[in-house]
């Protein structure tokens, strides 16, 4: 949250480092603080391992690779192919 960035900037002395944001997943059905307190649901705790090795590779190329990049490859959406038309 905005307190932990608040403490990250003081420890680097800086406010400019990379940063890798995960979502919640947030669905607005509760309080936002309460949400993030919660216990993992059976479908996140299934979904857990495959996020984190995620966020793991996306680390990785942080350290290697132009921040720009990462985050281009990282951030887009993969299209659905077009649907096919059949003419009758």
């Amino acid at each position: 949250g905005h307190n932990g960035l608040k403490s990250i900037e003081q420890h680097l002395g800086t406010a400019h480092y990379k940063r890798l944001r995960m979502g919640i997943g947030h669905q607005g059905a509760m309080n936002l603080a309460e949400y993030v307190l919660e216990p993992f649901n059976l479908e996140e705790l299934t979904d857990l391992t495959s996020i984190i090795d995620r966020g793991s590779e996306v680390l990785l190329r942080l350290i290697k690779e132009d921040i720009a990049q990462v985050m281009n490859a990282t951030n887009t959406v993969p299209r659905a192919p077009p649907e096919e038309s059949i003419d009758l």
